[in-house]
């Protein structure tokens, strides 16, 4: 049974009584609420919970309830597409939590997909309201660049963060061709595959456990999980809501390989699907060539008859970069520095030895998404050494810290203000919590 406080529980009985813990305008906050936010907080972490745990939850809900409280106030309105939109991606999150199994999250919660959609809607429509106001409250906040000055010169030395080494970087990869004929036998072998499984001579998960070289499905047999609309490349996504039931496909290419797949289920924008993949694997002769020309575009530019810049909007086949003359930016961030432990290993041995401005000789890169082979050129445009964040390296991310203090002291005096014009009623039993913020009259 989930644990709740001693004067919170039936002993007797195992059963948690449910009662009205606090009334913010016409919102109201349960203590299953407090609870259920406490269950999920351990089931995300390791560490143990605090002691004062539920008097931050409880908080927490008081500041969102006064959000939506106001939303409700303010005739802040979600549309349906938004919430649906939300609801979605969460599920996809959760259902991944799965390995992909929408059936083990359905069993988890004891409902269906469908059932799950409607309990949290309401749930998540609130959300979204509250964040959308929460956005008003801050929305004016703006910052000059004397305010991020003297935030940086108020905080202590010690409190500064330890920015890691960091590098910007650029390249010009030039792909690997993979060979007709490779590609035809390939096609040739998974016609074969598809055969004995139409024949029953082996199962396609059996197949796809010996052959299949997606690391994330080949153990499972193949099997993808439910999953939704938009999810897969287009070419998988075609045949993944067009054929029929249990219809096994006829190989096909993707920029990911040789896929061929059956469909076990499909309801709605969902499908339920397993594959075998074969990845093209690039051959001597292919590698040697795209050296060679990967080489000359390097002596091209090393001869100053060609300037990087140019020779990547001329040479380099990788869409993403290739108009941002050549810029890899990091997408965990959306920023131009990578951190040294965030970079792969090829481009961490192409760039070891690289002073700021020099470029690599050709060296062999693997796409991480789509796992293609090419050779590319490295120009590293910067190098940041460890170091305490400071104004000239670092007024990007102190820039960020200043505003969010400012934008924290808008909230808090939106809270304080709201606080004393809203009807507010606390139980008593939450009343000895030490509050950021005084939600009740403690002479009443």
């Amino acid at each position: 049974m989930v644990s709740f406080g001693p004067s919170w529980v039936m002993a007797q009985e195992e059963r948690v009584i449910d009662k009205v813990v606090a009334v913010i305008g016409e919102q109201i906050i349960m203590l299953s609420d407090i609870e259920r936010q406490k269950f999920q907080l351990e089931r995300e972490s390791a560490e143990p919970m605090p002691a004062n745990i539920y008097c931050e939850i409880f908080e927490e809900l008081l500041f969102q309830g006064l959000l939506l409280h106001q939303a409700e106030v303010d005739t802040i309105e979600i549309n349906e597409s938004q919430v649906t939109a939300e609801l979605d991606r969460r599920l996809r999150y959760f259902i991944g939590l799965f390995n992909g199994d929408e059936k083990k999250l359905e069993a988890e919660y004891g409902k269906s997909i469908s059932e799950i959609k409607d309990e949290f809607y309401e749930q998540i429509e609130d959300q979204l309201k509250s964040q959308q106001m929460q956005g008003q409250i801050t929305a004016d906040v703006n910052l000059t660049p004397k305010e991020t000055r003297d935030f940086f010169k108020k905080q202590p030395t010690d409190s500064l963060p330890l920015i890691d080494a960091k590098v910007e970087l650029a390249h010009l990869v030039r792909y690997a061709e993979i060979g007709e004929k490779q590609k035809k036998e390939m096609f040739d072998k998974m016609v074969k595959w598809r055969q004995e499984i139409i024949e029953k001579q082996v199962s396609f998960a059996t197949k796809a456990i010996f052959e299949s070289e997606d690391p994330g499905s080949a153990s499972k047999g193949g099997d993808l999980g439910w999953v939704s609309r938009g999810t897969f490349v287009p070419e998988f996504e075609a045949l993944a809501f067009s054929l029929t039931i249990g219809q096994i496909s006829d190989p096909f290419e993707s920029q990911f390989g040789m896929h061929m797949l059956e469909v076990l289920e499909r309801r709605g924008d969902q499908v339920h699907c397993r594959h075998i993949l074969r990845k093209f694997k690039v051959g001597t002769e292919e590698l040697i060539k795209i050296r060679m020309k990967t080489d000359s575009i390097y002596s091209i530019i090393q001869s100053d008859s060609l300037g990087f810049t140019d020779a990547v909007i001329r040479f380099s086949e990788d869409k993403d970069t290739k108009n941002s003359e050549g810029v890899v930016y990091n997408p965990q961030t959306g920023e131009r520095k990578w951190g040294m432990d965030e970079i792969d290993p090829y481009t961490f041995a192409g760039i070891e030895n690289l002073k700021e401005g020099e470029i690599s000789s050709p060296s062999l890169y693997e796409d991480a998404a789509s796992g293609k082979q090419a050779y590319r050129l490295i120009k590293l445009l910067s190098r940041i050494e460890p170091h305490k964040a400071n104004l000239k390296q670092d007024y990007q991310l102190i820039q960020m810290m200043a505003k969010r203090e400012k934008e924290d002291a808008a909230i808090d005096a939106w809270v304080k203000a709201k606080i004393a014009a809203s009807f507010i009623r606390i139980d008593e039993e939450f009343q000895s919590c030490n509050f950021r913020f005084v939600w009740f009259n403690r002479a009443d």
